[in-house]
């Protein structure tokens, strides 16, 4: 099993999440190149099932814990998910 903790280090790894400079607040947000492919994978193209096929477990993960937390983030600002 792949920890969260890992799987954020590696997005951070990428440039596509940063964590707080707090070392007491443990979250994480998208950088703008992140925001950036999430909105070429969700946004600019058709959705394909296939998609997901050729991407690893622990991506889908990954991507699963970003969408949730954007989720939460645009609900603590009062946004329609």
């Amino acid at each position: 099993m792949v920890s969260k903790s890992g799987m954020l280090d590696r997005l951070v790894a990428r440039g596509v999440a940063a964590r707080t400079s707090d070392p007491d607040d443990h979250r994480v947000h998208a950088t703008p190149r992140g925001a950036s492919v999430v909105w070429r994978m969700v946004v600019a193209r058709p959705f394909r099932g296939d998609l997901h096929m050729g991407l690893r477990m622990e991506d889908l993960h990954a991507f699963e814990q970003g969408f949730r937390a954007v989720s939460e983030q645009m609900a603590a600002m009062g946004e329609r998910a």
